[in-house]
């Protein structure tokens, strides 16, 4: 193997591990919560709910220009292994 061949190889091989650890990482985000929190800033005083929410429960900022359930719907198709949700 010639040194061109050597370094492109390398590269490569660092590469696809760079890109396994992200994904890893990525899946581990995805999986490490068993609960999560679903908060609608239309309501009155959201930040207080945002504040009380426990640290290591999932939460999300529903957007009021999109459809509430559709929301839900695709983080619950994202987040794996929840067993509560609150709303």
């Amino acid at each position: 193997m010639n040194t061109q061949t050597k370094y492109f190889t390398s590269r490569y091989n660092q590469i696809v591990q760079i890109t396994a650890n992200k994904l890893i990482s990525s899946y581990q985000e995805l999986v490490k919560y068993q609960e999560i929190v679903f908060i609608d800033p239309q309501v009155e005083d959201y930040q207080q709910l945002i504040s009380g929410v426990i640290p290591g429960i999932k939460t999300i900022i529903l957007d009021p220009e999109r459809d509430s359930i559709d929301q839900i719907s695709a983080a619950l198709s994202i987040y794996t292994g929840i067993s509560t949700i609150h709303l």
